[in-house]
């Protein structure tokens, strides 16, 4: 992802943060059928944050701020993400197969401190989060529901 912006407010003399982040992500998956057509499964995201930023004028020339900037820097982040826990269920009925799952994340990924109120102090801090911190399983971004149907064309 690509972002430039002109910072402006509190700095004598606007300037160009011209921002680079790549975001990767793999994944452990984890199944064990506990009966027939039925599953649990452990799913473990594992995330790279690569963040690369660069100072310019407003005529885009190289620039160091006067006073270090506590919101950007050039660094490599890599984390655990929220793991989830589901249970599973598929019934293949060829060539069809049809399943369904329901589960809830578990906080097992990073999480920053505020970090408004780090920025506002002028402390460094990072905004990216590895994780939501709380396991509530009645609100609805932290369990899901899913159903789904795959088509086989042909057997290999």
């Amino acid at each position: 992802m690509h972002v430039e912006h002109v910072e402006s407010e509190d700095v004598v003399v606007p300037y160009w943060h011209v921002q680079n982040l790549w975001i990767g992500e793999a994944r452990m998956q984890l199944a064990r059928g506990i009966r027939k057509n039925l599953a649990v499964q452990l799913d473990v995201p594992f995330r790279l944050v690569r963040d690369r930023i660069r100072f310019e004028d407003l005529l885009r020339r190289p620039y160091t701020p006067p006073v270090p900037d506590v919101h950007h820097r050039n660094e490599t982040l890599a984390h655990f993400s929220d793991a989830s826990l589901a249970l599973q269920w598929a019934r293949v009925a060829a060539p069809w197969t049809i399943a369904a799952g329901a589960g809830v994340s578990l906080p097992i990924g990073r999480t920053e401190s505020n970090p408004f109120a780090l920025g506002r102090a002028g402390l460094p801090h990072q905004h990216i989060q590895f994780g939501t911190g709380t396991v509530q399983d009645d609100h609805p971004q932290r369990a899901y529901l899913g159903v789904g149907a795959q088509y086989r064309i042909r057997h290999i």
